[in-house]
């Protein structure tokens, strides 16, 4: 199985502190400190996660409302990838410690420029080529087999939409451990490594800030590649390993057919029927807030401190805005309520496939109407700064 621990790669005995200053192993082990230090001091950048565009996700879409994570295939793949090029790297580290060419300070030159987004390559483009064959060979397949599976429980008088959950797995398993598709994907990673190899040594000199001409760095560029080439191997086997372990990560197994919205399971076609819902009553609200724009205060101010703050120190919206929203969050709620009614909502809840009841119904109508507040008080508040701007 993949290692799923974060800190896999900055193993515990390098932390061990040798007291004899003299003994080679104690510079040794000071030196890959160093070195893991610089690895994951860039960890942001080759994986490419920082805070700014975790934030931006966050406020981008309905996710930003979730407050449980939902593990699903294909954050898994991308983990257990971001893994693997963390071994490589700590891999890579003691051997560029271990050179005797070049400096201390021109090995941590070179570790640094290598250790950012050139460290990606290339293991994101076989990322991308493994969770394209699984959205094709296993997503698709098995979802469109879940849709008539649910209809024909919808069709029968018991309606006993629990049995999914095994039908799910079975499919899944069914899928990922055909031979042929297993098969496929080895040809199709094989022959992609083949053609990256190729192109390997105008990659991982492009873009890298240094001159990587003059003596040591040739020397460091050349155990960088073949270090790379030395990995193909463990790429492919590793990749095939993240493959088939999908078919035995139950929560895995589930997000190929079930999709998260405000912290609960939804199955794909309702969660987006319900998306769709939210996000047209939000353009609807918002077109004709356009039409009213300068036709109402959004916010309370007076003339000694700017904006009015309520009692939670957010800023205090006017009578006709709240009144606004308020009318928006009810044709919002008739939408959903519609919606509900006429269909059967499937959730996972307590580990069991079941129709959503009154309870989690209300729960999810709760956040939509959170939502579409957040998005007409932030409408506002852009409104606001280009009266400001506009009276400047």
């Amino acid at each position: 199985m993949i290692n799923q621990g974060c800190s896999s790669y900055y193993p515990a005995h390098y932390e061990s502190q040798i007291e004899e200053e003299d003994n080679p192993i104690y510079e040794k082990s000071t030196n890959i400190d160093i070195l893991l230090g610089i690895i994951k001091k860039n960890e942001n950048i080759r994986h490419g996660c920082n805070q700014r565009d975790v934030l931006l996700k966050r406020t981008s879409s309905l996710s930003n409302i979730n407050r449980i994570y939902h593990k699903n295939w294909k954050s898994k793949i991308n983990f257990d990838f971001r893994s693997m090029i963390d071994d490589s790297l700590l891999s890579f580290a003691n051997k560029l410690n271990d050179i005797n060419t070049g400096s201390w300070e021109q090995k941590m030159e070179f570790l640094s420029a290598i250790s950012g987004v050139k460290a990606n390559y290339p293991f994101m483009i076989i990322n991308e080529l493994v969770i394209n064959f699984i959205d094709i060979k296993v997503s698709k397949i098995v979802f469109i087999y879940i849709e008539k599976e649910k209809k024909k429980i919808a069709n029968n008088t018991n309606k006993n939409y629990g049995e999914l959950k095994e039908i799910i797995t079975r499919k899944v398993k069914e899928n990922i451990l055909k031979e042929g598709n297993k098969l496929e994907l080895v040809n199709d990673i094989s022959s992609k490594i083949s053609e990256l190899h190729k192109k390997q040594h105008q990659h991982t000199e492009e873009r890298i800030p240094l001159n990587v001409k003059t003596a040591p760095f040739i020397a460091f560029m050349n155990l960088y590649r073949n270090h790379l080439t030395e990995s193909y191997g463990s790429i492919l086997s590793k990749s095939i390993e993240m493959f088939e372990d999908l078919g035995y990560d139950e929560e895995c197994c589930m997000s190929f057919v079930f999709d998260t919205l405000f912290d609960r399971k939804v199955i794909k076609t309702n969660a987006r029927d319900i998306k769709y819902i939210i996000h047209k009553n939000v353009h609807s609200s918002i077109l004709s807030l356009e039409n009213l724009s300068y036709k109402i205060d959004f916010f309370n101010k007076n003339h000694e401190t700017g904006f009015n703050l309520d009692c939670s120190g957010l800023v205090e919206c006017s009578d006709d805005f709240k009144k606004f929203i308020m009318q928006s969050k009810k044709k919002l709620e008739i939408s959903m309520k519609e919606f509900f009614a006429e269909n059967d909502i499937l959730v996972i809840e307590n580990n069991i496939v079941d129709v959503c009841n009154k309870s989690l119904m209300s729960e999810m109508l709760y956040y939509a109407k959170k939502y579409l507040e957040e998005k007409l008080v932030l409408y506002g508040q852009n409104e606001e700064r280009l009266r400001s701007d506009n009276v400047q």
